[in-house]
């Protein structure tokens, strides 16, 4: 009875010890399945399953594996071939992008980005896979431990690399996928920053999809700030049924999502309220 082994994964987990996750073609009429690991000592794992797939803990080093079925009569099916495979203590070594990396455009519409990695010797064949929320971006198979592509900014990217050994057993770390943003250049801050009848407002700023504001006061015969308002918001505009007589200072930060945010823009008012305030 032949198995068609078409998935292997490794994960390094201890210095000496890697996790190894198998899936093969299901048997019509099993029970479960015996999966027997010979290292190169013969000695043997042996390890039952009611599935058609393997995740185990084992010694780094090199085995022969092979399946067989077992039916619901507890009768045995014959061994597959066996097949060469290697436990390793890491696979690939992500270089760069780092995982949630923000990348500052080089151009209005992005950068080029240089993705890197280490990989330990006898891997020698790479299937690189980019690709956004919207659908796949790049797929290439490389002989190189690099590729650099052209991207836009203001998109969230996530990439993997599955290596390929001499042997033809891959080696894949799929559920590990990175993640990097590239994001534009500095947004302008806020201007023509205004007070009026208790409201305070400024110049929208283009591309600016929030503002950030602190409204600090103090009152005339102290020198430090107390915060009296923080807040996000999309509007440009903060209205407060009244002020009382102290001296108010904001700062209000434009913010987009694909942009580096802006500078500080500062200003200070002072506010003589109509209604009677006293200072204990």
């Amino acid at each position: 009875m032949m198995f068609l082994l078409f998935i292997f994964n490794f994960f390094a987990s201890a210095q000496m010890t890697s996790k190894i996750e198998m899936e093969w073609d299901a048997v019509p009429m099993s029970s479960g399945y015996e999966v027997e690991l010979k290292d190169e000592s013969g000695k043997i794992l042996n390890f039952k399953k009611t599935e058609p797939y393997l995740s185990e803990d084992v010694p780094i080093g090199m085995y022969k594996v092979r399946i067989r079925s077992i039916r619901k009569d507890q009768k045995v099916g014959k061994w597959s071939a066996p097949m060469a495979l290697e436990a390793m203590p890491m696979d690939l070594v992500i270089e760069e992008p780092a995982n949630e990396a923000r990348l500052i455009a080089a151009t209005e519409r992005g950068r080029i980005v240089k993705f890197r990695w280490k990989a330990r010797a006898g891997l020698k064949k790479f299937y690189f896979r980019l690709w956004t929320a919207d659908g796949e971006v790049k797929t290439a198979l490389l002989d190189k431990k690099e590729i650099d592509i052209e991207l836009k900014s203001g998109i969230t990217y996530y990439w993997i690399v599955t290596a390929r050994s001499d042997s033809g057993v891959v080696y894949d770390n799929s559920d590990q996928a990175f993640s990097f943003m590239i994001i534009g250049d500095r947004l302008p801050p806020p201007f023509e920053i205004e007070l009026q009848d208790s409201n305070f407002s400024w110049t929208a700023v283009e591309k600016a999809g929030s503002y950030k504001i602190q409204i600090d006061y103090r009152y005339l015969d102290e020198s430090d700030w107390t915060i009296f308002y923080q807040g996000r918001q999309k509007a440009t505009k903060i209205p407060f049924d009244f002020l009382p007589t102290r001296e108010y200072r904001i700062r209000v930060i434009s913010e987009s999502p694909t942009r580096l945010p802006s500078l500080p823009a500062d200003r200070q008012f002072f506010v003589k309220s109509k209604k009677d305030f006293f200072h204990d």
